[in-house]
């Protein structure tokens, strides 16, 4: 089934939808050595995912009547519930479609099965409701295939932090005897161990050759690789990458409620807000186009349930209260107040 049968028809057995593998399952060119990366991928997209939950999809109600309201009924809905998968599927395919059908309904046409096709300018063909992300409309690049190189990093580190401390970090290098390795087989030494050897558990740790060597153990000293910390600064770019503050992510040992409640005010505004309004753009531009007598600012969105935005104001509104104070002191002195202001109290 493919995912725009899911919006068409409600499930009888389950209130979300699993995404299909061949969107999330990017981890499989990593085959020569554990997926740690897994969990660390998961940390931030699930902060993620949570904080995308307490973004709620509405109308603004100066600028939208009960018939309107019912014309946005479904689009509003469907954004609401949909929201993450959006997200994802932006992500990972560079893009997100929507459609409706014979219906009415507003569904998500999987780039997975392979029925969207793109120009050779990378833009999306035959649907009119597109939105793109930055990476891709900039780069032709998906978030996804922009952190492949880090998630790939931290596989590297943590196999060798933790294979090298099972092998208490015993190494093993064979050299020639008396006369040496002679060139061929230096060659072939060379090839081995560009192919074989390192410090991860797919990879040997000695090297078999036909000419007679000698032994030296090499002693790596593991504190001094600093694999651990390795693997620290990539998930901080990870973070850096997604607009998640690190001192949210649990592993990073900065904990203290004043840390964590700065961190939540720059986790929405920087990371939860900029989703939330690349979606909007989406949504107002099925207003403009499908829904012409509706005005496109009639759709907004709020964030719910979070305690420490509750005193949180922007440049925004710190600038509306200024105007809002400076008009009431003139008109308290019997002054006119002038275009400007009158213009900013209007849109207030």
């Amino acid at each position: 089934m493919a995912l725009r049968d899911i919006f068409r028809r409600k499930s009888q057995n389950s209130v979300n939808h699993v995404q299909k593998i061949g969107a999330i399952n990017f981890f499989s060119q990593f085959v020569s050595r554990k997926q740690y990366s897994n969990i660390y991928y998961w940390l931030v997209i699930n902060r993620i995912f949570r904080g995308l939950q307490n973004v709620r999809y509405c109308l603004n109600d100066e600028q939208t009547t009960d018939k309107n309201r019912m014309t946005l009924a479904a689009l509003l809905m469907f954004f609401n519930t949909n929201l993450t998968a959006m997200v994802w599927q932006m992500w990972n395919y560079g893009f997100v479609v929507l459609d409706i059908n014979e219906r009415g309904q507003w569904y998500i046409v999987d780039a997975g099965d392979n029925s969207i096709r793109t120009d050779g300018n990378g833009s999306v063909m035959g649907y009119r409701y597109v939105l793109y992300s930055e990476p891709y409309m900039y780069l032709r690049k998906t978030d996804r295939q922009l952190i492949g190189e880090t998630l790939g990093a931290i596989d590297v580190f943590k196999n060798s932090d933790i294979y090298l401390t099972k092998t208490f970090g015993a190494f093993g290098i064979l050299s020639g005897t008396e006369m040496g390795i002679n060139a061929a087989d230096k060659e072939e030494l060379q090839a081995q161990l560009k192919e074989r050897a390192g410090t991860v558990e797919a990879k040997d740790q000695f090297i078999i050759s036909n000419s007679a060597l000698n032994f030296h153990q090499i002693d790596f000293k593991i504190k001094e690789l600093q694999l651990p910390e390795k693997v620290k600064e990539e998930v901080k770019v990870l973070c850096g990458h997604f607009g998640v503050p690190y001192d949210l992510i649990p592993m990073s040992g900065q904990s203290t409620y004043a840390n964590q409640a700065a961190a939540i005010v720059d986790f929405y505004r920087n990371c939860i807000m900029p989703l939330a309004e690349q979606i909007l753009s989406l949504g107002r531009y099925i207003i403009k186009c499908k829904y012409v007598t509706i005005p496109t600012s009639a759709l907004t969105f709020t964030i719910d349930n979070v305690a420490e935005l509750a005193d949180d104001r922007t440049a925004a509104m710190d600038y509306k209260l200024k105007v809002a104070e400076l008009a009431k002191q003139m008109r308290e002195m019997g002054m006119e107040l002038p275009e400007y202001i009158t213009k900013e109290l209007k849109e207030e």
